[in-house]
């Protein structure tokens, strides 16, 4: 995505013009040496009337001898909050987070590049334009516009959670446009490419454990026919998740990404893989169905031997959650129903299913086949039939039945 263009308005206003015509107006004062600027949307005459009013606030203050509160900071000074910077007030955030591990080992991950960037500022001086300029600095960093939106994302929700306490009136990361995603292609495996995922993974070269070669080969199998995220995986637990009895594996809404509770039915290839699991010699404590020298795996533990894994069986461009995406994308050709496999994989809504749809050809084409047999009506059996619906005609198309009673 090409830079915006800045340009002066003059008045105290200057705006950022994109290829697509449209711009974005901001009011800027300067005050003890210090740039203060508000973005005021698509609107140029209300950038001047900004740029005016805050021009004669400050111009107030001096004449009283009073100190210039800037917009945002006034929230914190009216309640007498301590102004803390950004990292003080992130380092709060995560210490008052009480949602999943998994999100919160996200957030401080990517809060690490907003506090690299903003760290420093005072919580209460960010402007719209700071949060554009880190927009454009990670994007010019990171590898994929996918990790700036990321961190754009992160950064808005934690100015938010500022906003709740009352510590800012407004957000000024929450009017910002992050560039379009465009997705990278789902990546299922052929088969021969899974054939040479298991047979590789078996040698001691990749696998590197003499006395299990089979853990890294059973897991390729488990993510492939479970459809289960890594960590999910990693964490499946014979005493919490796996009846064998009734061949399921059952996670709760609360250890999974969507908050929604998983069933997911074992199949034979998944239940050859758990009963051997269970029979190992080495069990875990916590039941753990998936072990690498008698203790948990990490996704740092699979890292390595997985990079191994690919270049010995020639797979290329695949990572490992790409297992998930061949789980999705066999069962989607094998007929399954888009909402059965939402149901399986835990989609928040059908709709993050439907990027699968494509994989059906057949089904689809069996419901176009049916459009080259269909006989339409003529106009004049069309008429007959509206009348028919409607009570008028003599035919009935459907026989009366049923716990209605009949009508002389």
């Amino acid at each position: 995505m090409p830079k915006p263009k800045k340009q002066q308005e003059g008045h105290g206003v200057y705006s950022l013009a994109y290829d697509d015509g449209h711009k974005v107006y901001f009011a800027r004062v300067w005050y003890r040496g210090r740039e203060y600027v508000e973005s005021c949307g698509e609107s140029l005459k209300k950038a001047k009337d900004k740029a005016g009013a805050l021009r004669t606030e400050i111009a107030l203050a001096r004449e009283r001898n009073e100190e210039w509160i800037p917009p945002n900071q006034r929230v914190a000074a009216e309640r007498g909050i301590e102004v803390q910077t950004v990292e003080q007030f992130a380092k709060s955030f995560l210490k008052a987070f009480r949602g999943k591990d998994a999100t919160r080992d996200f957030y401080t991950y990517r809060l690490k590049f907003v506090t690299k960037h903003l760290g420093r500022r005072p919580l209460t001086s960010l402007t719209e334009a700071d949060c554009e300029k880190f927009y454009a600095s990670r994007r010019r960093e990171a590898k994929s516009i996918t990790t700036a939106n990321h961190d754009m994302k992160v950064l808005r929700i934690l100015l938010g959670h500022a906003v709740r306490k009352k510590i800012i009136r407004t957000n000024p990361a929450a009017g910002i446009t992050r560039e379009a995603d465009h997705e990278r292609p789902e990546r299922f495996l052929y088969a021969e490419e899974y054939q040479a995922l298991l047979e590789k993974a078996k040698t001691f070269e990749v696998c590197q454990e003499p006395d299990d070669t089979m853990w890294l080969h059973d897991l390729v199998v488990g993510a492939v026919h479970s459809g289960l995220r890594q960590g999910n995986l990693l964490a499946l637990s014979f005493s919490r998740h796996v009846d064998m009895s009734r061949r399921i594996i059952t996670f709760m809404g609360s250890e999974t990404k969507g908050g929604k509770k998983v069933v997911i039915p074992v199949n034979d290839v998944l239940y050859a893989v758990l009963k051997r699991r269970k029979e190992a010699t080495v069990q875990h404590k916590d039941g753990l169905v998936f072990l690498r020298r008698g203790h948990a795996i990490t996704p740092s533990v699979v890292k390595r031997p997985w990079g191994r894994l690919l270049k010995a069986a020639g797979v290329t461009g695949f990572r490992f959650h790409d297992l998930r995406h061949t789980c999705a994308s066999w069962a989607v050709m094998a007929g399954v129903p888009l909402y059965d496999v939402q149901k399986i994989l835990g989609h928040s809504t059908v709709r993050v299913t439907e990027k699968y749809a494509h994989l059906a050809p057949d089904r689809l084409r069996e419901s176009t086949r049916a459009l080259a047999t269909f006989a339409p009506p003529r106009r004049n059996e069309d008429r007959d039939i509206d009348r028919d619906i409607v009570g008028g005609g003599s035919a009935n198309l459907v026989e009366p039945r049923g716990i209605e009673p009949l009508t002389s």
